[in-house]
């Protein structure tokens, strides 16, 4: 849907649709060039990507700055209006629903990040869940899972002076601290949003989605439940290897740099430190 959303899916055929095979043949080269991919990032052709794959005809994605390292078009998004970004958005899930809807949509991009206040003027009943996880080592994974995309295409992954609010813990820490702001502000409203503790779903991951679902006023439905539950004992972490990076809790100045920029987003939402 994500990559090929012409003609829009039908009832009949959705789970045997020929471009899910199109899709897995594109992630198959990915894995064939990157091996460790597969233990990085789940990518297949009948698994959910972030929703920015499909606003690549709108000439105006994120797409390009992220897996293409070029600064000056991440110079120019940052100057556009992203009223026609969300505007594509929308008219994309649109069309992608025409023949056959259910109930509501549920997408996932942390791009959307720092531009909440956009996106709930398209979606105003949007209801957002907020993962977290320890934002050093969330951040270490980032950069890691980065640079592993841009060695795809160069032997220097980190000369393109690109996404440096994603990876430098000042900038990251912006973000949350935007996010905080709308919280307080009213902009992101109570009862619109969850908080998702990586902790937590490690520990109880039915329990932690069934609150996150309550949160929300969300139907609980045993159907649904029962379906994400087989998929987690089907896939149970580990499964496909285990994805290694180096630290910055390796180093104890960097480390206490970190935790001093993350420190009102780790309070605000209780999120613990890993290491």
């Amino acid at each position: 849907e994500a990559l090929f959303p012409d003609p829009p899916p039908v009832a009949e055929t959705y789970d045997t649709d020929p471009r899910i095979a199109k899709a897995q043949g594109l992630a198959d080269v990915v894995y064939a060039i990157s091996p460790e991919w597969r233990r990085m990032h789940g990518w297949d052709g009948n698994q959910a990507v972030e929703d920015i794959e499909f606003t690549y005809p709108a000439f105006l994605s994120e797409v390009w700055q992220l897996a293409f390292q070029i600064p000056s078009w991440e110079a120019y998004f940052a100057r556009q209006d992203l009223d026609h970004h969300f505007a594509w958005h929308r008219k994309t899930l649109q069309y992608l629903q025409w023949k056959y809807r259910k109930p509501h949509w549920l997408l996932k991009n942390p791009t959307h990040l720092p531009r909440i206040p956009q996106l709930l003027k398209f979606y105003p009943d949007a209801k957002l869940i907020f993962t977290h996880r320890d934002p050093i080592t969330s951040g270490d994974s980032m950069v890691s899972v980065m640079g592993a995309i841009y060695y795809w295409r160069t032997d220097d992954p980190w000369g393109g002076r690109v996404i440096d609010e994603w990876i430098y813990a000042d900038q990251r820490a912006k973000m949350w601290d935007d996010v905080i702001d709308w919280i307080e502000s009213g902009v992101i409203r109570p009862g619109s949003y969850a908080n998702f503790a990586y902790h937590e779903f490690m520990d109880d991951p039915m329990a932690t989605i069934e609150k996150a679902y309550r949160t929300l006023g969300l139907e609980v439905s045993p159907r649904a439940f029962d379906l994400m539950r087989a998929y987690l004992d089907s896939t149970p972490q580990g499964s496909k290897g285990k994805h290694s990076y180096k630290r910055a809790t390796d180093d104890a100045a960097v480390a206490s740099d970190e935790r001093r920029k993350y420190k009102r987003y780790q309070e605000y939402f209780n999120v613990p430190n890993e290491a």
